[in-house]
């Protein structure tokens, strides 16, 4: 395409007769007019790529993770891009021009950032940045010891002992509930008494571990049965002595109430019986038998549960009597 422009232009002549006449006034004289010729400028302005946006996947990475970051870029001139990137991991360079890096050995809070240019081969964008955070990883219950187990008695103390880990080495704190038959407690601590538990109830320990920031999943422990209780004897030892010899009436008690009580003599001396049912203990020692004699009862519930009460009886011999004094004559 040509564009053609007319330009006027004017002289200013000084004219004289020919025969040496005087001067006459100066007149204009329109030029030719003249013909120019301008040639089209084929370049159009290019402009710089703009970025739009840029961010960081994923948003809250942990360690291993390969974190890469997303970009809108826009050229108004259609031009290709390239795109360049630059890393960071808490101020300290990565040698990576690439779109995404793999955090090894990152820790917690660690930031991550990278900036970004755009080029079209003549002019660059601005810079744009994005960061993120390595975020905190949350501590696992990897276990639970429960003592005693399978069962419990009634009356004894269960303890539980957690075991957790946490990825990022952060000290870890322990929450322990209990359940009760399927339901859970108010009771909490790492133990759980059972005196007020009867023989069949079911109880399992629950542990949360928290590192300060995030808590575990919750773990139960095994489910530990209350067993059968051990009847007890209640009754004291002293005894009765009669002409007829030691007597003694056992008293005892069952807290599961497993039916009859059955009574025998464990360790004694000879002769020494005892009522298998009423529990009633009689034993005349012979006059060989003088001294101390240990003495052990035991009392056993229909389920075979048995305790033992040990006590001692102690014979002393009696000393004949001392002749009359002879009579004085």
């Amino acid at each position: 395409m040509r564009i053609i422009g007319w330009i006027a232009t004017a002289a200013l002549v000084a004219g004289t007769s020919a025969c040496g006449g005087s001067d006459e006034a100066a007149v204009a004289v329109p030029a030719a007019p003249t013909k120019v010729e301008r040639k089209a400028s084929t370049e159009t302005t290019n402009h710089a790529p703009v970025i739009r946006s840029v961010r960081l996947e994923p948003a809250e990475p942990i360690n291993g993770d390969r974190i890469q970051a997303i970009v809108a870029v826009a050229d108004q001139d259609g031009d290709p891009i390239e795109i360049g990137f630059e890393w960071h991991i808490s101020g300290r360079q990565i040698p990576s021009g690439e779109a995404s890096i793999e955090l090894k050995g990152v820790t917690k809070r660690d930031r991550i950032e990278v900036a970004v240019k755009a080029s079209d081969g003549k002019l660059q964008s601005a810079t744009a940045r994005a960061e993120a955070r390595v975020r905190n990883r949350r501590p696992t219950v990897i276990g639970i010891a429960i003592r005693p187990q399978p069962e419990v008695l009634p009356g004894e103390t269960l303890v539980a002992t957690a075991q957790a880990n946490d990825p990022d080495g952060d000290s870890i704190e322990y929450s322990y509930r209990w359940r009760l038959n399927g339901q859970l407690q108010t009771d909490t601590g790492d133990s759980f008494e059972t005196d007020r538990l009867k023989k069949g109830d079911e109880i399992q320990a629950v542990v949360v571990a928290s590192d300060g920031s995030e808590d575990s999943a919750e773990l139960a422990s095994v489910i530990v049965r209350v067993g059968n209780a051990y009847p007890e004897i209640v009754s004291v030892p002293e005894g009765t002595w009669t002409d007829e010899g030691f007597s003694y009436e056992i008293r005892a008690r069952d807290p599961d109430n497993d039916g009859p009580l059955r009574y025998s003599i464990k360790k004694g001396p000879k002769g020494m019986r005892v009522d298998s049912v009423l529990g009633k203990v009689v034993w005349q020692p012979t006059l060989d038998q003088a001294g101390v004699h240990p003495i052990e009862i035991a009392v056993s519930d229909a389920a075979g549960a048995t305790s033992v009460q040990i006590f001692e009886i102690t014979v002393k011999a009696e000393e004949p009597a001392a002749p009359p004094a002879a009579a004085q004559r």
